[in-house]
Order: C-alpha cells, then sequence, then structure tokens
C-alpha cells in the first residue's frame, strides 16, 4: 500500500532532508550545493573512522576532537554520549565494525553522509551485532570535519521462510482496500504470491506463517484473516500496528509481476 511505499522511501528522505540541513549551513552556497571533492570526501571518511575507532576503545576525549560540541547526536547530546563511552564498564566492548557503501555530499562547508555498518556489543565470551544504516551531517571547521548531528535506523532481519502449500494461496488471492483509492492487490504466480500496493510494481510476500507474509529486508508484515475458507481482510502490521484492509472483489487485475 501506499503507506509501505513512503516506508520504503524513509532513507530517501531522511537523506535529503540531512543534504538541506548540510546546504543551509553551508556558508553561500545554495540547497543544490556543490558535488563532492575527492579529497573531502576522503577527509571526511577519515574523520569517521577516527571517530568510530575512539568510540570503540573507549576514549571519549578522542572521540570528542570529532564532534561539534552542538551535536544532535540522536538522542543525545556530546556531553552525554561523553559521559556515557567514560563510564563504561570494563567488560563491556561497543565498536562499529567496516564501513560499507560510503556515500557523501559536500556542500561547502557542510556535508550529508550516509554509510552501512554493524554495532558489534561484547560482553565477556557472549557477542552481538546489529546491522544499522547511518545518515550524519558534517560540519568543517578550522580544516576539520566535525559530526554536526546524526540518526540511524536498524536493518531487520528477515525471519525463516515457513513451509506452506503454494494451493493455499489461492484463499488469499483478492483485491484488499484501505480506503478510496489505496489497496494492496495479491495475486499467486505458480509458487509465489505476490503483492501490488496501489502506484507500486509487485513485490513477491515469503511466508513466516501460513496467514503471515514479509517483504524481504523490511521490517512490516502483512497478516492475513480468514472466514470461511478464504481471507476476508488483510492487515499490513507497522511497528505493532495495523492498518486493515477489507476485501473488496471482484479482482482488479494488477500489472506484469517482477
Amino acid at each position: 500500500m501506499s503507506v509501505a511505499a513512503s516506508r520504503r522511501r524513509r532513507w530517501a528522505a531522511a537523506w535529503m532532508v540531512l543534504g538541506v540541513l548540510a546546504a543551509s549551513s553551508a556558508a553561500g552556497q545554495t540547497p543544490g550545493g556543490l558535488a563532492p571533492g575527492a579529497d573531502a570526501a576522503a577527509d571526511i571518511g577519515r574523520a569517521l573512522r577516527e571517530r568510530l575507532d575512539a568510540h570503540g576503545r573507549g576514549d571519549a576525549e578522542a572521540w570528542g576532537r570529532y564532534v561539534a560540541d552542538e551535536c544532535v547526536c540522536g538522542l543525545s547530546t556530546k556531553a552525554e554520549l561523553q559521559q556515557e563511552i567514560r563510564t563504561r564498564p570494563s567488560g563491556v566492548r561497543i565498536w562499529i565494525g567496516d564501513v560499507a557503501g560510503l556515500e557523501v555530499r559536500v556542500h561547502g562547508d557542510a556535508a550529508a553522509v550516509r554509510y552501512r555498518a554493524t554495532e558489534f556489543t561484547s560482553i565477556g565470551t557472549q557477542r552481538v551485532g546489529v546491522a544499522l544504516v547511518k545518515a550524519e551531517t558534517f560540519v568543517r571547521r578550522d580544516g576539520r570535519w566535525l559530526l554536526l548531528g546524526g540518526a540511524e535506523t536498524i536493518v531487520p532481519g528477515d525471519p525463516p521462510i515457513a513451509t506452506v502449500d503454494p494451493r493455499d494461496y489461492d484463499a488469499l488471492v483478492g483485491r484488499y482496500e484501505y480506503g478510496p483509492g489505496v489497496a494492496d492487490v495479491v495475486v499467486r504466480d505458480g509458487s509465489r504470491l505476490l503483492v501490488q500496493s496501489t502506484g507500486l510494481a509487485p513485490e513477491e510476500l515469503f511466508p513466516e506463517s501460513a496467514t503471515t507474509f514479509f517483504l524481504k529486508g523490511q521490517p512490516w508484515r502483512y497478516v492475513f484473516t480468514l472466514a470461511g475458507g478464504r481471507a476476508t481482510a488483510l492487515a499490513f502490521r507497522m511497528y505493532g500496528h495495523d492498518l486493515v484492509a477489507r476485501r473488496a472483489d471482484p479482482l482488479t487485475a494488477p500489472g506484469p509481476a517482477r
């Protein structure tokens, strides 16, 4: 549905916002900005890695040298994060692994940056890792690139794919309307179940159970309600909240399946 589309575009929107913030803070620059120079991008990449490494080894002072005093660092201030680093228990290690997919957009003395990385936490012999996408804004002062603001989102892991007889998908096929002009059309393509949201291309749904399905790499779920041998409603479950679409046949044919 359109809500799903907006969620898929969430990071594109966040990227645009950070770009505008960077552009507006650059003296004499318009929001269009300048193409990133190789030297500036390399300098930002080094500053980013050195800041992450300082955090990983628990060096609050070194970490602070790469962060602006007025940094909007997620939900914390620079001072709060430095205090967290200083008081980290000796048996706890927190660090960021390799940076991947680094993108840099330079706008004068400011820059918008996006990258992927895994944050690891170890306590004794136990270790966990969380995959993240991070978006950050940098400002250049006295020849140094400092972190001015940042946000992150967790990259969700997909659940195991359940074993479901594809013939059972026939009971789920239909058009489900959330409201005027907003619908999900569910079709079976052989052994695959596809959903086409209004205005979007079809996407494959994967079964978590016989009635709950997911899109790979996304946190939401499609949950069907069955009665009398066929689905009567479809709930788009997003962060614990449901948007419910009622079945509205006859089925409107979707576009070509991918």
